[in-house]
């Protein structure tokens, strides 16, 4: 049986932490062969440029329930020079991640 991924989805969650609102963002960053950035998906640029992954949005307090950010990749729609996609995960209101309640990340199909 052949099985071909198509779409993928990475969800970041997390909870209000000891009563403060915190924010954390989800980022794709896409890489040549060469490991040069090609393009990047950011809460500033909510799309690539080939439209291959979309950011959901960007959720500023992680008060949503389940996943509070999501970036949706459609691999049969990523430019042929993209080579590899990573995540990075970052607290843009400072504060370290393993201090942010029930933080977590996951891809799945």
């Amino acid at each position: 049986m052949f099985f071909s991924l198509r779409t993928l989805v990475l969800g970041l969650a997390w909870d209000v932490t000891n009563g403060v609102n915190i924010d954390l963002d989800a980022s794709a960053i896409l890489l040549d062969k060469n490991l040069k950035q090609i393009d990047l998906v950011f809460f500033g640029k909510l799309r690539s440029s080939d439209g291959s992954i979309q950011h959901g949005g960007d959720e500023r307090e992680g008060d949503e329930e389940g996943d509070d950010e999501k970036i949706f990749i459609n691999l049969g729609q990523v430019h042929a020079a993209v080579k590899y996609i990573g995540f990075v995960i970052n607290s843009y209101s400072g504060q370290e991640l393993d201090d942010v309640k029930d933080a977590s990340c996951h891809l799945f199909d």
